[in-house]
């Protein structure tokens, strides 16, 4: 599916590749909107030209391949400060390889959102499990943060996606993302010790 909308400066392009209509067999049938990494909005009938419209007037699109080594380089430095406020660089962003973020990107949705150079200030990564949305690598350009940015990508994944619980985890002593995403309503359910010296806490959200 390829929806464009000229505006002054420029044609805006969001391309979903290789999308489909999936009916639903639970109660009343719906339509949800799918690219390659899994389900991105239910939609009604009509409404998938307003889904695309929603993603390019709220200044967020897709994340394609040609992205990934911006989006490489931007969690290089975006973790490269929480290695400095935990005191450990055991940390699983730091530690992954280009060819390894290469290879999970299809396994992932990520959202991107852009300045008006084009460069890439933001991104969160999502992804549809049996039951909930596992949300990964919330990330924000050093020079971008305290503006909004991360709450913003994580409201619109909340949007797009229209589920009703959300899932994430951050380390246990990321006190700044765990009390943003408190903020965001999630709340610890467990912790557990990883395999080398940080422990990480796991948050939930649940909407209605």
């Amino acid at each position: 599916v390829q929806y464009s909308k000229n505006t002054q400066k420029q044609h805006i392009v969001c391309i979903l590749q290789r999308c489909e209509i999936k009916m639903s067999r639970i109660k009343t049938p719906r339509l949800f909107l799918y690219n390659e990494h899994g389900i991105i909005k239910e939609t009604q009938g009509s409404d998938k030209e307003g889904f695309m419209e929603e993603i390019m007037s709220s200044g967020y699109e897709i994340a394609k391949e040609k992205d990934i080594r911006e989006l490489f380089d931007l969690q290089l430095r975006a973790f490269e400060s929480e290695a400095e406020m935990i005191g450990s660089r055991n940390v699983p962003a730091l530690m992954e390889s280009l060819e390894e973020n290469r290879a999970d990107f299809r396994n992932w949705t990520v959202l991107v959102k852009r300045n008006d150079e084009g460069r890439i200030i933001g991104a969160v990564r999502f992804r549809e499990e049996s039951d909930h949305i596992e949300i990964g690598r919330v990330m924000v350009a050093q020079e971008y943060r305290n503006r909004g940015v991360a709450i913003g990508l994580m409201t619109a994944v909340e949007e797009l996606t229209q589920a009703k619980t959300f899932e994430l985890y951050t380390c246990t002593k990321s006190y700044i993302n765990i009390n943003l995403y408190e903020k965001l309503g999630y709340r610890i359910y467990k912790e557990e010790q990883g395999d080398r010296d940080l422990s990480f806490a796991y948050m939930r959200k649940t909407i209605g």
